[in-house]
């Protein structure tokens, strides 16, 4: 067998081998995207190490200068914060349970659910006859009282008349006896006198019998003044002792006067409770009375009303466990969403942390109060809310979505993990 030489050039000989197949162009187009993406992360994979290690890389400094402004770039374009996630519950900024200390059929109901209320307006009236006539009942005891305080203010005025009188009947037997004593004295010298005229026989013995008749009867008039000397005295002290008694019991009647008027307010106090009146402005979001029924007060006063201050600013009660508690601080920022608004997110901040534990099968938790406004009123009390609460600043993240492998999500609290998992 005979060969032909061609005589075109070697290079454009066709072969006698059949054709190699080739690529379509768009799989070579992304063969060699991704040899050069290859590439290129495998130069700034370089640069990096060399930047860190003080050496100088292999490729140019316009290919390290690159690569340290990638690097940079990473991370400072996304943040990621450190969070704590719980569940919480939504709660008024001051709640009041409005009830009543009296016991009494409900005859006038003036609210019901979600009526606004200002403070001292009247919310609901109980029968009021009972009470009226409790009124009428201590007013007439007071009016009583009144008139026996009168009396007695009497009876120690005629007391004191009496004691007057006794103790001048004591100044008078007093005067009697110094006058009777005086007389005795001299029927005494004029008898001794006498006498011893007698005893020379110069006086007749009549004449000393008759002074002696005058001696006995002056000793008999001291004796009898003397008497009523006493009964005078004794006077006084009994007059004395009935004005003591007089006063005393215009103190008690006076006293008893003081106690009917109390009597009277307290009795007014109760015709007005018998109106139950708001103690606060807000917003009534629950009724436990119709009309008709009876209330029963005891010990604990029951509760009628439910009423919540101002919605425009609520409270979030979130239950964090234990082991996070101590990452939380006063006024750090908070998210939270709530089933009825899914894709709204609603910002607060920490506003107290409760000391008092939560013990639940065997988990402690505290209770965080997180203070949010509520101005378009879209919250509402009791709504469950899961919460988020950003208790510092972490190191950047590779990329925008959060990678848990890093670490870099949020960060789920114990109690979270076990309610999701």
């Amino acid at each position: 067998m005979k060969f032909k030489l061609n005589s075109r050039p070697w290079h454009l000989v066709e072969s006698a081998w059949p054709a190699k197949p080739t690529l379509p162009l768009n799989r070579r187009v992304l063969c060699f995207t991704f040899i050069t993406g290859a590439a290129a992360c495998a130069a700034l994979t370089f640069a990096s190490f060399s930047g860190d290690t003080g050496h100088q890389p292999t490729a140019g400094p316009t290919v390290a200068k690159n690569a340290r402004a990638a690097e940079t770039a990473v991370y400072t374009t996304s943040q990621a914060t450190p969070e704590i996630m719980a569940t919480g519950t939504v709660k008024p900024s001051l709640l009041v349970e409005v009830g009543t200390q009296l016991s009494g059929t409900l005859s006038e109901l003036l609210v019901d659910f979600n009526d606004p209320v200002r403070k001292g307006e009247a919310l609901a009236r109980l029968e009021p006859d009972t009470f009226a006539a409790n009124l009428r009942e201590a007013e007439a005891a007071l009016s009583i009282a009144r008139a026996k305080a009168v009396w007695q203010t009497a009876a120690v005025t005629r007391a004191e008349a009496v004691a007057m009188t006794a103790a001048s009947e004591l100044e008078r037997a007093s005067a009697r006896l110094v006058r009777a004593r005086a007389q005795f004295a001299r029927s005494k010298r004029d008898l001794d006198r006498k006498a011893a005229l007698a005893e020379r026989g110069n006086l007749a013995q009549s004449e000393l019998d008759r002074v002696r008749t005058e001696m006995s009867v002056g000793a008999a008039t001291v004796r009898e003044v003397n008497a009523e000397l006493s009964a005078s005295q004794a006077k006084v002290a009994s007059a004395d002792a009935e004005l003591e008694m007089a006063r005393s019991e215009l103190l008690v009647s006076k006293a008893t006067v003081d106690q009917r008027k109390a009597a009277v307010d307290r009795a007014k106090v109760d015709l007005e409770r018998s109106t139950i009146r708001s103690p606060i402005d807000g917003l009534v979001i629950d009724r436990k009375i119709d009309v008709g029924q009876t209330v029963a007060a005891s010990l604990n006063a029951p509760t009628l009303f439910t009423i919540a201050h101002d919605l425009g600013e609520i409270e979030v009660h979130a239950r964090v466990d234990e082991a996070d508690v101590g990452l939380i601080r006063i006024d750090q920022s908070v998210q939270f969403t709530v089933d009825a608004y899914r894709d709204r997110s609603f910002d607060g901040r920490v506003r107290q942390i409760r000391k008092s534990p939560t013990l639940v099968q065997n988990v402690v938790t505290y209770t965080i109060v997180v203070s949010a406004e509520n101005r378009d009123r879209v919250l509402f009390p009791g709504m469950t809310a899961l919460v988020n609460i950003q208790v510092g600043e972490a190191p950047a993240a590779q990329d925008e979505e959060d990678n848990p492998a890093l670490g870099t999500g949020p960060y789920l609290s114990s109690s979270v993990m076990l309610r999701q998992y």
